[in-house]
């Protein structure tokens, strides 16, 4: 069949112009790479090298598909226990850093320590608790979810697409890496301190060749042609020079795109619920949305290269390293074919087949700005949990697409530092030293509250961990963080003194969920 070109798409790019808001200055101050279950190091060893299997540009042939549940019998997902900090990890490589690199306190202008999650969840609005309290003269926010309902094949896939993707150890395996940002939110009075958890890196000079002309991983470089990016992709999108889409006639074979081994039309992801097709019809059909969108159904499968992927990117970046956000989704109805599109008409099609596609992509897009990631890889994959490809867009795209389809979110996208300057005052504000509060998000309001007073001593002592409070208290620092690593003793202790087959339960408080009975520990969790 023929596809003919598109003049609406082609319109609405030559539309792009400076309108964009201002975004933070993020830099990488510090990191850590977790090693497997207990150990982690304070360095960047944990950065996984973005590293696929060649196959899966422009979709895998059907009998190479790889599989996204093998493993899934013996996965044991990492929980948070009660009684565990969830910003341990964090505290200790702000030990070392303070400790043995910078040697003194980390700047009196970073007001707020917490995971990356606090910005997005402020932005996005969805259900959350955290813990807010003062400590030392800065404020901690730490969440309290315990992840347990992190569990199933849906889950799991999501972490095997990430191992699949950078080559390295299974799910189980635990390892992880986080990059410690200073994140400079513009308003000139105080700097956020996150933890963000990155999923690979791409490295233009040294693997790709995208930089000084090397022919390296020639495959890529063909799957990623394009018009030249913007220095500045991600905070400027409008400044980049958006050319006139390219749309040519292509004549695509039925085989290019022949429908995949599915019944309906639906995306979901880790973190999506299950959204059925009942649900869709009730909430008005496949869209969902108030937005308006693009029409036109089949006339835009052809080839444009109005956005580049990966081809200079670097250009004129003062860093040859990129980070890649790996996202694994199931997409009901989707083509093959598809894989073939630019990337722009790519996301259209998903915007085709999933009916609460800008709940997705928002957060998607939302995460990436605020920990500084340019390249998304989606995966495509069927009910039956095999891979049916991949496809790179880079965050520019997302929010040239979002531009031009969902006026809504992109008013919120501009807002959206405004948003959480102004929350994130109100707490600096309110928050007074020695309560612990409770901030709950909800998709209607931000409410701020302090706990019981009883609370507050056990809370704390919880929440600040020890070795935290002997280094800011007495300046005492463990041989440990001095060599550059830490132990996590808790979850050691646990793991000598439970049955194997019971971590779960001793780990988590397992009993009311509905989980085999008894799970193969694999000698770490994830």
């Amino acid at each position: 069949m023929t596809f003919e070109k598109n003049p609406g798409i082609v319109s609405e790019l030559k539309k792009i112009r400076k309108a964009q808001p201002d975004y933070p200055k993020i830099k990488d101050i510090m990191s850590y790479s977790q090693v497997g279950l207990y150990e982690i190091g304070f360095n960047r060893d944990g950065l996984p090298l973005f590293d696929p299997p060649m196959n899966l540009f422009g979709g895998a042939p059907r009998e190479n598909r790889i599989s996204l549940s093998q493993g899934v019998e013996t996965y044991v997902p990492r929980l948070f226990g009660e009684d565990e900090s969830r910003l341990s990890n964090m505290m200790r490589c702000i030990i070392y850093y303070e400790s043995q690199v910078i040697k003194r306190r980390i700047n009196k202008d970073i007001k707020v320590i917490g995971n990356s999650g606090i910005l997005q969840d402020l932005v996005t609005k969805v259900n959350m608790k955290y813990k807010i309290f003062s400590y030392d003269g800065q404020i901690f926010v730490s969440p309290t979810d315990r992840r347990i309902n992190q569990y199933g094949p849906i889950v799991y896939s999501g972490k095997k697409f990430e191992q699949i993707m950078t080559n390295k150890t299974g799910p189980s395996d635990g390892s992880h890496f986080k990059s410690i940002q200073e994140v400079d939110l513009g308003n000139g009075s105080f700097k956020v301190l996150i933890a963000s958890e990155i999923d690979s890196y791409i490295d233009g000079n040294k693997v790709y060749g995208l930089k000084k002309g090397h022919t390296d991983n020639k495959k890529i470089r063909e799957q990623t042609e394009g018009k030249h990016e913007n220095k500045n992709s991600i905070d400027n999108t409008e400044e980049a020079d958006v050319k006139e889409a390219d749309v040519k006639e292509a004549d695509v074979k039925e085989a290019d795109v022949k429908e995949a081994d599915v019944k309906e039309d639906n995306v979901i992801n880790d973190d999506d619920k299950v959204d059925s097709k009942e649900g869709a019809d009730k909430e008005g059909g496949s869209k969902g949305e108030e937005d308006d969108k693009c029409n036109g159904e089949e006339v835009d499968v052809a080839n444009t290269e109005e956005e580049p992927e990966l081809r200079n990117i670097f250009e004129g970046e003062e860093e040859d390293v990129i980070y890649v956000e790996l996202k694994s989704m199931l997409c009901r109805g989707f083509k093959p074919g598809f894989f073939k599109l630019s990337p722009y008409l790519f996301l259209q099609e998903l915007y085709s087949l999933k009916y609460n596609f800008w709940t997705y992509m928002f957060k998607i897009i939302i995460q990436c700005v605020f920990t500084n990631q340019k390249i998304i890889v989606f995966g495509i994959r069927n009910d039956s949990y095999k891979q049916l490809g991949i496809k790179l867009i880079s965050l520019s795209t997302m929010i040239v697409f979002m531009r031009n389809n969902s006026p809504t979110h992109y008013e919120r996208y501009k807002s959206a530092m405004d948003t959480i300057n102004t929350e994130l005052t109100k707490i600096i504000d309110s928050v007074e030293d020695g309560v612990v509060y409770q901030f709950d998000i909800t998709p209607s309001q931000y409410h701020l509250y302090p706990l019981p007073q009883s609370e507050w001593k056990t809370e704390l002592d919880k929440l600040v961990i020890k070795e935290f409070r002997d280094w800011r208290e007495k300046g005492i620092v463990s041989d440990e963080i001095k060599e550059g690593k830490s132990y996590d003793r808790q979850l050691d202790s646990i793991a000598n003194k439970a049955d194997d087959y019971y971590l779960m339960k001793m780990i988590g408080s397992l009993e009311k969920l509905d989980l085999h009975d008894r799970i193969p520990y694999s000698g770490a969790v994830a």
